[in-house]
């Protein structure tokens, strides 16, 4: 689903459920407005540092890395995302930077077996997301139009948007 999809899609709930004088009504954004409110969002995250979308990442054993450099320290350092825990790496080089990065996973691995620890699954594939209840609506709206479940149509959303980043 492109970015122009989904704004399309958004555009076409809207006038549905303006037009039906449903429970939705009225407190809609317009499709433009909502779609440029969630990617300046996604944008503000990956500024930040708290959103890395498939760039400067690295994966060892289903974890996922950060990857930063430091122009100060002339270092290459990450973090494990998606866990609890606060697992770190660092290298002078690409290379150096990718085995401690899998030795550090290793380790926390190791280490959570040592001492009885369920080791944390990182991203779960679960999240509690607040939206307004009308756009709740929206989307359950077309997502009952596209004869699927609201999960499924969010998630093929998402897909949508990243796949343009």
């Amino acid at each position: 689903m492109t970015t122009t999809t989904v704004k399309r899609n958004l555009a076409k709930a809207d006038k549905r459920i303006a037009g039906k004088g449903s429970a939705c009504e009225g407190a809609l954004p317009d499709a433009d407005a909502a779609y440029r409110h969630t990617s300046e969002a996604v944008h503000r995250l990956a500024a930040q540092g708290a959103l890395v979308i498939g760039k400067n990442t690295i994966r060892y054993k289903g974890y996922v890395g950060s990857v930063e450099f430091s122009a100060e320290d002339r270092l290459l350092h990450g973090r494990i995302m998606g866990i609890k825990d606060v697992v770190t790496f660092e290298g002078t080089s690409v290379d150096e930077l990718d085995q401690d990065f899998r030795e550090a996973a290793d380790h926390y691995l190791e280490h959570c077996e040592k001492i009885g620890k369920k080791p944390d699954k990182p991203f779960s594939g679960k999240f509690v997301l607040r939206i307004p209840s009308d756009l709740h609506c929206a989307i359950a709206v077309e997502a009952r139009q596209a004869h699927t479940s609201i999960n499924d149509w969010i998630t093929n959303a998402l897909l949508g948007l990243l796949r343009t980043q």
